[in-house]
């Protein structure tokens, strides 16, 4: 995986989308539609990602043109444990970012780097908006 540092313009584009933000200037740009989010390069009007946030609950997925399953994904899961002094069960929530892995290094590339991306978003909202009592969930990343 390439650092960031070498793509700053495709990085920007990539934390647009995720901030469902429309871009109509450079070379990628974001265009919104309905619910969805899609990024095309600039004079052609082809669909190349397609990004679909549920921000209520954090599920976040990125089809790439053609391909009927997501390549980047975002599994919530739950994890119940019982606290024996307030004879009580507490609920946590934690989170997988899977990325597919593909044979064009690009894709893997894009796949990986929006995957790291919605990662460090779901750490930094957290960190933010939980209380100190309460248990931080645990965001990793997972490649299929």
């Amino acid at each position: 995986m390439k650092s960031f540092d070498a793509y700053p313009i495709l990085e920007s584009t990539l934390r647009k989308l995720l901030d469902k933000t429309e871009k109509t200037w450079g070379y990628f740009q974001i265009k919104k539609r309905d619910n969805t989010y899609i990024l095309h390069l600039a004079g052609n009007n082809e669909d190349m990602l397609i990004f679909t946030p549920n921000d209520a609950a954090h599920l976040y997925r990125l089809y790439w043109y053609g391909h009927p399953d997501p390549s980047v994904f975002v599994e919530a899961k739950s994890t119940k444990t019982f606290d024996k002094a307030t004879r009580s069960y507490q609920k946590y929530k934690d989170y997988q970012v899977c990325y597919k892995r593909n044979a064009n290094p690009a894709i893997a590339a894009v796949n990986k780097m929006l995957a790291e991306l919605i990662k460090e978003q779901l750490t930094r909202f957290y960190a933010q908006t939980i209380s100190k009592d309460e248990k931080m969930p645990i965001v990793t990343l997972a490649e299929q």
